[in-house]
């Protein structure tokens, strides 16, 4: 058995019982960061101490726009709490990728403009898709930080690759030219004209609620309730859009892409330190909220 009289109690010193050495004990850890300036007056290094994460931030598509015009661009955020997290890792554990980010903008927000949380979560589905990453974004960056490290693995010569991000000043953000206008105007190879709308969080939603379903017929979906006339004719039906040539469907579902605004995570271009090779980061909704 450990005998307790092998260890030395501490020595506590009080500025009631002995005031004499208190003040000696406390001077001398000042003298540890004692240093003088030019005129010879003794000065303390003070640690610094990190300013708190930003959390109002703009929305680069627009925002929400109410039925008068009105547009809420601004959000503010907050810091995810333990709480939150298990929220999260519930979602998560559901495997419901529309269902996780939700709850992270639910719990995260703030407001948006005048919209103080909990906010509609009908109004919420109508900010564009690169606004609601936007969101996701902001909160990330309240919660964890600006800096964001992962390992990707090189494609040309297969190495591991650790990246730091800043996520403040790398990540492009794309803005909407004019927030107001959130339609887009394509020319078909038959010279007919369509008319479609950009995506929002309602359609990517729904996007990733679809089981089962191929590649184009995803794309058949989401272009069935973004396309609105080719011609002047309605053309928001499943029916309209396969019978678009393929060609026509592809450049539609491109412009779109082109043209949302929000986080560009494609565009940070990592190198790799063995062979010089230059590849997309490798972040994403999911690894941006690992820590």
């Amino acid at each position: 058995m450990t005998n307790p009289a092998q260890y030395e109690r501490p020595t506590v010193i009080s500025t009631s019982t002995d005031p004499e050495a208190a003040a000696a004990l406390a001077a001398s850890i000042l003298s540890d960061d004692k240093q003088e300036d030019e005129e010879g007056v003794p000065t303390v290094a003070v640690p610094f101490i990190q300013p708190p994460p930003e959390s109002v931030f703009e929305l680069p598509g627009g925002g929400i726009i109410d039925a008068d015009g009105t547009r809420h661009s601004e959000i503010e955020v907050r810091e995810l709490t333990g709480a939150d997290e298990e929220a999260l890792s519930k979602a998560e554990i559901n495997k419901t990728m529309d269902r996780y980010m939700n709850e992270i903008v639910k719990r995260g927000l703030v407001r948006v403009g005048e919209h103080e949380a909990p906010i509609n979560p009908t109004l919420l589905g109508e900010l564009l898709v690169g606004d609601r990453e936007m969101v996701l974004l902001a909160i990330r960056r309240a919660t964890y930080g600006d800096s964001m490290e992962l390992t990707m693995i090189c494609p040309a010569c297969a190495s591991a690759v650790d990246a730091n991000y800043d996520l403040a000043n790398e990540i492009p953000i794309r803005k909407l030219e004019d927030p107001m206008q959130r339609r887009i105007e394509v020319k078909l190879r038959d010279g007919r004209t369509a008319i479609a709308r950009l995506p929002t969080a309602a359609d990517q939603d729904a996007l990733l609620r679809l089981t089962g379903k191929t590649l184009p017929e995803a794309n058949s979906v989401l272009l069935s309730r973004c396309l609105i006339t080719i011609d002047g004719m309605p053309a928001n039906s499943l029916a309209a859009v396969q019978n678009l040539g393929i060609i026509d469907r592809r450049t539609i579902l491109d412009e779109m892409t082109d043209i949302q605004p929000g986080p560009k995570y494609g565009e940070v271009m990592v190198e790799c330190p063995g062979c010089g090779r230059e590849s997309p980061s490798v972040i994403t909704l999911m690894n941006l909220f690992r820590g």
